[in-house]
Formats: C-alpha cells, sequence, structure tokens
C-alpha cells in the first residue's frame, strides 16, 4: 500500500517528468508541438520552457526525493512548481488562437491538461505531509482554496498570530498585551 508521503513524492516526480517532456517537445528542443500562436508569443513559450527545464522540473524532482524520504520541506520546495505548472500550463490550453494560426498543440491535451491537473493537485495542506500538526488553517483561507490546494498565507497559522502578537479570538488584543494607561494628573 502506498502512503500518502510517497503518493506525493511520485506525484512531484511524474509532474517534474511531465514538464521536461512538454519543454523538450516543444519549440526549445524536437519541435513536435507546434503552437498556435504569433512568433513573439512562441519566444514567450521558448522562455518558458526554459525555466521549466532548468528550474522547475528539477525543483520537482528534489521536492519528490525529499517527499520519499519524509523530509518535513518538501511541500515547501514543491509549492512554487506546482503553481507554476497550473499556470503556465493552463494558458498553453487556453491561451492558443485556435482559428487565426496553424499548429497542433490541440494533438497534446492530455499532456497539457495532466499538468494543470498535478499542478493544482501536487501541494497539499502541512498537515497531510508533513505530520507534525503544528500549522492550523484560518477558516476564511481553508474556504477559499480549491481542495488539496495549499495556499503560503495558511503557514501563519492563527494560534501562532494569537501567541506571537497577543490578538483574541474576537480580533482585539487581550488585556495583557495592551500598552499601560498613564495616570494624567
Amino acid at each position: 500500500m502506498m502512503t500518502p508521503r510517497r503518493m506525493q513524492g511520485v506525484g512531484a516526480i511524474l509532474l517534474g517528468s511531465g514538464i521536461a517532456i512538454s519543454a523538450v517537445l516543444g519549440l526549445l528542443a524536437l519541435k513536435v508541438v507546434k503552437f498556435r500562436t504569433s512568433d513573439s508569443i512562441e519566444n514567450q513559450f521558448v522562455g518558458g520552457e526554459i525555466v521549466s527545464l532548468t528550474v522547475v522540473a528539477p525543483a520537482l524532482f528534489g521536492a519528490g526525493v525529499l517527499w520519499l524520504r519524509g523530509h518535513r520541506l518538501a511541500p515547501a520546495l514543491a509549492l512554487g512548481s506546482a503553481l507554476y505548472a497550473a499556470y503556465t500550463y493552463t494558458t498553453v490550453v487556453v491561451g492558443q488562437e485556435y482559428a487565426r494560426y496553424d499548429g497542433n498543440v490541440e494533438r497534446f491535451f492530455p499532456l497539457y491538461a495532466g499538468l494543470v491537473a498535478g499542478g493544482w493537485r501536487s501541494p497539499r495542506r502541512p498537515g497531510d505531509s508533513w505530520g507534525n500538526g503544528r500549522f492550523r488553517y484560518h477558516r476564511m483561507a481553508s474556504a477559499a482554496r480549491p481542495p488539496g490546494f495549499f495556499l503560503g498565507s495558511e503557514v501563519s497559522s492563527r494560534s501562532h498570530v494569537r501567541r506571537r502578537y497577543g490578538w483574541s479570538s474576537s480580533g482585539t488584543l487581550r488585556p495583557s498585551m495592551r500598552k499601560p494607561r498613564r495616570c494624567s494628573g
């Protein structure tokens, strides 16, 4: 049976592999994928593929290995790369001018759809993968995120803010944290 930690590690490695495959198949190397965009946008895709191949995919490979080893920083390492995948490959699918330019990007829709889904699914809540129970979620942040999606702002939990800055649950300062009043007179 595969544990959630192992599934996250394998998922991050698969997402990194898919990103690397997409970059190699694109305009950067093999030029198998022909995007339906103008030349200037194709230049932007080449730049994105360079970043994908040199930064994003290696970060996901590293995060996957850390996850498999049980390291607690794996989700933090995977977060940026996974969000990059979700955003970038959504624009690859949605941002094409299908009626205006020739190309074959639609043949690779399953690859790009898998990268978008993997990007949205890869980052997880800290309690699911770190397992130490120290991090708790703010109710509004939990309600606003899609299922399985991790927001960086959630790391600074409500209880930490209360302990550190003396805020009560009603949003006011606890009496012990208020500045003492000076007597006038």
